[in-house]
């Protein structure tokens, strides 16, 4: 029911606005918001199409509850969604959002895809930035594994091995990383 539920997101705007009202010096309200409460009010907002007080709820949300996955992964995806539309690569803001965005939700497909379709294309600066995010630490199996793939479709086998051996160190029940790095040794001399 959509009027029914902007009704009700209106209503929680009302109530955000108010919680706004009363809060301390430093912008914090009163009473403590608990993850999914951010969540709720970023959705209220985005239903009642107010893009730019969504992003705030859902930032502020993700540094208040940083061990929160869902207020961090809320926050990376829509990020991805506003970002990576118009992504400029000879911005390096933009570039490093799309890495941030790469490390914080390594399925994004969008962000991997990204990625790949100027990586395939021999594009400079996106084989620079596989390298980057696989030279992090912050980088896990997945992200690796998705570079090694990157790798793999565009013959590069020893890039390729290297991620995927990256991959199995990150998470050595990662069978798709093992498989694909047997491929490798089985397929090159």
């Amino acid at each position: 029911d959509y009027i029914g539920a902007k009704k009700y997101a209106r209503q929680a705007s009302i109530h955000w606005k108010n919680l706004r009202k009363t809060a301390d010096p430093d912008g914090q309200p009163d009473l403590t918001i608990t993850p999914q409460g951010y969540l709720r009010f970023a959705y209220s907002f985005r239903l009642l199409e107010d893009e730019d007080q969504e992003f705030a709820i859902l930032r502020e949300g993700a540094l208040a509850h940083p061990s929160s996955i869902a207020n961090q992964l809320a926050y990376a995806q829509r990020l991805a969604d506003k970002h990576l539309v118009g992504l400029s690569w000879d911005d390096p803001e933009e570039r490093r959002i799309l890495a941030d965005i790469l490390i914080g939700d390594p399925g994004n497909e969008t962000a991997v895809q990204l990625l790949y379709r100027r990586f395939a294309g021999g594009d400079e600066l996106a084989t620079q930035m596989a390298q980057q995010l696989l030279a992090s630490p912050r980088a896990n199996a997945q992200l690796c594994k998705s570079i090694g793939d990157m790798y793999l479709t565009t013959n590069q086998f020893e890039p390729a091995r290297r991620a995927y051996e990256l991959a199995c160190e990150k998470d050595d029940q990662s069978a798709y990383a093992w498989n694909n790095l047997a491929w490798i040794f089985s397929n090159q001399e």
